[in-house]
């Protein structure tokens, strides 16, 4: 059958058994033209077809009573060559060639009511599968709806958001392939609690993870848990795992936490810093993978004095050597102009290679000097740098001492 003959039948209402068949399995009440998912109820229509290409347009309306937000992520039959554009009531993005974000200029969706938004693609790409977010408002019968699942990363957009009325805080915003959604979750030691959603809306898993969250003012952490969060008295809010050595999050998997902040300050941008899941990172070169000595290094050590702490994550190992990823974080609370670290182990060794960092042992030490490559390499607070390093024999990180230059 052909597409236009197939657009027609789906148009007019008529549902196939495959049809029928995929909804089921993703959980959609069976409709060729629509469905209901998460709380929401989603109908479309192509609004344009120029022949090479088509707009499509989506009403979207609550299955659960009145909603204080809502976000949702589009399936599309096909890869798409051109995104002409996203336009209507939210911001409308494409989070790969396959699937599209959408996420509401204003997250508040009362029963009955609908709003509608619409995407234009070359060649067109249709609906044929949809996840989401629906928050009732407080007092709302209804549940919440789960995380919605995406494609791989694309282009980030900011969402909607709100701190007025009986829902309280919530909103989301979108970045580099992640989604971030929150909404009110009470106080805690005089702090507005709020509970974050991180979406990895990408197809590539994360060992580990944190994330960096911009704020409108300077703010303090209250309280948390889920998660671990820290702001250091500044308009930064990081957003850490409690357990470090166990919190990946799965290709299109999310994860939830709550942190609470005194003053209430308003989420306006965030980025996500990862481990890949077989080795490697977001830093310049990589480890070897495999572990084939049977050690796996994974940790973090903080300097009290500086304020300063590494992450570290195992970068695999060959015959001749064992790597390890890093990530230094600036944590004091000032800027450094430049700056140098000695990081003990528990076993003398020979640097091997390094990347990000000139990375030296004094004749087989157990001690390494790390100095950034580029010279007076400024880290202001909140920021980080990526790197790592290969040795033999393998040694554990015990120590951190930074010396930071402001």
């Amino acid at each position: 059958m052909s597409r236009s003959s197939l657009l027609s039948l789906l148009l007019v209402g008529c549902v196939f058994p495959a049809a029928e068949d995929y909804a089921e399995a993703l959980g959609l009440s069976a409709s060729a033209s629509g469905g209901q998912v998460d709380g929401l109820d989603v109908r479309w229509e192509v609004e344009d077809d120029w022949g090479t290409g088509a707009c499509v347009r989506l009403r979207v309306s609550s299955a659960s009573g009145d909603l204080a937000w809502w976000d949702l992520q589009i399936e599309l039959d096909q890869p798409y060559d051109t995104w002409i554009g996203g336009y209507g009531a939210a911001e409308v993005t494409p989070w790969g060639t396959q699937t599209v974000g959408v996420i509401p200029y204003d997250g508040a969706l009362a029963a009955g009511t609908s709003t509608e938004v619409s995407y234009c693609t070359e060649p067109a790409a249709l609906p044929v599968g949809f996840s989401g977010t629906a928050t009732p408002a407080a007092g709302s019968s209804g549940s919440s709806g789960s995380s919605g699942s995406g494609g791989s990363s694309g282009s980030g957009g900011s969402g909607g958001s709100g701190s007025s009325g009986d829902t309280g805080p919530h909103g989301g915003l979108t970045s580099n392939g992640w989604g971030l959604h929150w909404e009110s979750a009470g106080e805690s030691y005089g702090g507005q609690c709020i509970e974050f959603t991180l979406v990895n809306l990408t197809d590539e898993p994360l060992a580990d993870w944190w994330a960096q969250v911009l704020l409108t003012g300077p703010t303090s952490v209250t309280d948390s848990w889920g998660v671990a969060g820290f702001t250091f008295d500044t308009n930064v809010l990081w957003i850490v795992p409690p357990v470090y050595e166990d919190s990946p999050i799965d290709a299109r998997g999310s994860v939830t936490g709550t942190v609470c902040l005194d003053p209430w300050e308003e989420p306006v941008g965030f980025n996500v810093f990862g481990e890949e899941a077989e080795g490697g990172g977001s830093g310049s070169g990589s480890g070897t993978g495999g572990g084939d000595d049977g050690v796996t290094l994974r940790g973090e050590l903080y300097d009290p004095d500086s304020g300063w702490i590494v992450r570290y994550s195992d970068g695999g190992s060959t015959e001749t050597e064992h790597c390890i990823n890093m990530m230094f974080a600036n944590l004091s609370g000032r800027d450094a102009s430049d700056w140098t670290a000695r990081m003990g182990l528990d076993d003398d060794t020979i640097i091997t290679r390094s990347w990000s960092f000139l990375a030296t042992t004094s004749g087989g030490s157990n001690e390494v000097l790390i100095v950034p490559e580029s010279y007076a390499e400024e880290l202001d607070h909140g920021d980080v740098v990526w790197g790592g390093l290969c040795m033999s024999p393998v040694a554990t990180p015990v120590s951190l001492v930074v010396h930071p230059i402001e």
